[in-house]
């Protein structure tokens, strides 16, 4: 339509950003014909998504109507132009006539068409703010930590509304679990543990699950059980280590999968036997899709992009406790709780933007230590916001670690306590500790 032109734009180096006037013209046309559309599409590219000031204007008017509890047809959308005084500004009432007489129906296709102009407007405003970064890359020096993260947050925020509505139907819903049941059974990641798979049916797509014990207790030995149980189930695993070097971790599964004794691989003194069965092991896990990030302080925006380079299945972060601002703050603007609340809603938000379950390790509070107690879900509650945000909570337990006077038999007993699950039961499981080979096994029934 040539009398359909936009009221201003906003060329960057001389160029004219993203648009498509004609399906814009097209959407508009077809809420003004079959009003009952109009809320869907309006809910899809509001107002502001419009590169035409004329369409603006046009989307605003019909919006109005809309909040008035009246339907907008091409009457209803000429009279509120008339009443705001805006009637001129768009060229007349032929403008309108011409925009009902000179566009396609689409109304069948509305959220296809109403979907483009949003998306078109998304990548006018993404255009726009990278612009504004890549200035402050030639400018004063920015403090890069802080700069990165706001770079992230810019693309993260298109990025999420590019994919779609946060707002949906129940029959989207509904369809929605109808799939997941249907979806084949291996799309959730094993833990390698029968019955804890059992109870919880594996690592849950989007779900942020925490793994607690105190220090000493084997929390990095049963994660690193679950990174090799499924990588070896065809997952991608990302392990995320800020206090343990690869070097250590690689062993440690090793040692887990050959049945050969840590120390002996430490101070050399494998046999002939055990040598053969540690580098058949090493061969094996090194078939396996296990990606490690073993810097030391490693922060969110650090994460994300690890996941962005490596599509994992899985990501696994020992400990949340390590983590550090990627802003650069220190620690004595904040205090320790929030920096922990907020790393954790970090991680879910990470599992919920990807769809990718995430495990974080975390220390539970030191006076589980006292009377040897068993942790429970409260000694989280200090850690910032961690049990809130958690769609998982499971915490390790070794009643014999605290007497030295133990027996063999209570040293090897060992609990995991499926303390929250998000739509799931809770309850105890029965584990056995092998100290030797840093490795949890199922406690044999009795």
């Amino acid at each position: 339509m040539n009398n359909v032109i936009p009221l201003r734009a906003t060329p960057i180096d001389g160029k004219v950003p993203a648009h498509d006037e004609a399906t814009e013209a097209a959407t508009l046309s077809a809420c003004m014909n079959v009003p009952t559309i109009a809320a869907q599409a309006m809910s899809i590219a509001g107002p502001d998504d419009y590169y035409s000031g004329l369409h603006r204007e046009i989307a605003k008017a019909i919006v109005a109507v809309l909040e008035a509890g009246q339907a907008p047809s091409p009457g209803a959308v000429m009279i509120r132009l008339r009443e705001t005084g805006r009637m001129s500004i768009v060229g007349g009432e032929r403008v309108i006539v011409d925009l009902m007489n000179d566009t396609p129906a689409v109304q069948s296709m509305i959220h296809r068409y109403a979907g483009k102009v949003r998306d078109l407007a998304q990548l006018r405003r993404l255009g726009t703010t990278l612009h504004g970064l890549l200035a402050e890359c030639y400018g004063s020096q920015p403090d890069v930590p802080a700069f990165l993260a706001r770079v992230d947050a810019a693309v993260g925020e298109v990025t999420r509304r590019l994919d779609g509505q946060a707002v949906v139907g129940v029959l989207e819903a509904t369809k929605a679990v109808a799939r997941a049941l249907d979806a084949p059974k291996h799309r959730l990641v094993t833990t390698g543990f029968p019955s804890l798979d059992a109870m919880t049916q594996g690592f849950e797509p989007s779900a942020l699950y925490i793994l607690g014990a105190r220090t000493g207790m084997g929390k990095t030995a049963m994660a690193m059980q679950f990174v090799a149980a499924a990588a070896e189930a065809g997952n991608r695993v990302l392990v995320v280590s800020m206090e343990m070097p690869k070097t250590q971790i690689v062993r440690r599964m090793i040692c887990s999968r050959s049945g050969v004794a840590l120390q002996h691989v430490k101070d050399r003194s494998m046999s002939p036997a055990a040598y053969s069965r540690f580098t058949l092991a090493a061969s094996d896990i090194a078939s396996m899709p296990i990606f490690i990030a073993d810097k030391p302080g490693q922060t969110l925006l650090e994460i994300k992009s690890a996941v962005r380079a490596h599509k994992p299945d899985l990501v696994v972060v020992d400990h949340i406790g390590l983590l550090r601002p990627a802003d650069g703050s220190q620690a004595s603007k904040r205090s320790r709780e929030q920096e922990v609340g907020e790393f954790s809603w970090g991680l879910k938000a990470l599992a919920l933007e990807t769809t990718i379950p995430v495990l974080a390790l975390c220390q539970v509070g030191r006076d589980v230590a006292k009377g040897a107690r068993r942790p429970a879900l409260s000694d989280l509650r200090e850690s910032g916001s961690i049990e809130q945000n958690a769609d998982g909570v499971w915490l390790i337990h070794r009643p014999g670690y605290y007497d030295a006077k133990a027996s063999p038999e209570v040293k090897r007993e060992a609990e995991l306590l499926v303390a929250k699950q998000r739509d799931g039961e809770t309850g105890l499981l029965a584990l056995e500790w092998e100290s030797m080979f840093a490795v949890f096994r199922e406690a044999a029934a009795s």
